[in-house]
């Protein structure tokens, strides 16, 4: 069953929800200027990324000299000895590339810091933007609103979960699609 809301309702708690946010950022403590990341999961990736690929390198390479050897030279490889030699560094490989896969992934995952300078000042410019433009920014913000109206009638609750919360968790994106 669907829930109903005026879109003044929900303008509303979308400016409530900007407000808090931007009080967050400007009350959050101040980070070093020579921070290099650290800490930081897609910087970690990223140093990762550029290590994982050499070494997936040397595998492949590694494997394209064992098929060429046992193609050459049949008779070094009794029978199995090819395919056991072979079916470690495969394993390895494959388990590489999940791990490029998933590396790629964290990199690509936006974070709340990546969506600071469209939410620091929005508040300030709200009366003075298009509905164009307000909708452009809450569109690159929000990755999600969700009404809820637990006992009818009632009222209705408005769960504005931000883009990059909404790229965490996965599985909420596919529950979402599926409602």
């Amino acid at each position: 069953m669907g829930v109903w809301a005026r879109g003044a309702d929900v303008v509303a708690e979308v400016l409530k929800w900007l407000r808090g946010a931007a009080y967050e950022i400007d009350n959050a403590p101040s980070t070093p200027l020579d921070s290099n990341g650290q800490n930081d999961d897609r910087a970690r990736a990223a140093r990762e990324r550029a290590r994982v690929p050499a070494e997936h390198a040397k595998i492949e390479a590694s494997l394209t000299r064992l098929a060429v050897d046992a193609a050459k030279s049949p008779e070094k490889y009794p029978q199995g000895v090819f395919e056991a030699a072979r079916d470690e560094p495969v394993a390895e490989r494959d388990q590489l590339s999940e791990r490029i896969s998933a590396l790629v992934q964290v990199e690509e995952m936006p974070e709340a810091g990546d969506y600071l300078p469209l939410v620091v000042g929005v508040l300030d410019e709200w009366e003075t933007l298009a509905v164009a433009e307000r909708n452009l920014i809450l569109r690159k913000l929000i990755g999600r609103i969700v009404l809820h109206q637990p006992r009818r009638p009632g009222p209705v609750t408005v769960k504005i979960t931000p883009v990059w919360e909404v790229a965490r968790h996965p599985e909420q994106r596919l529950h979402a699609a599926m409602a």
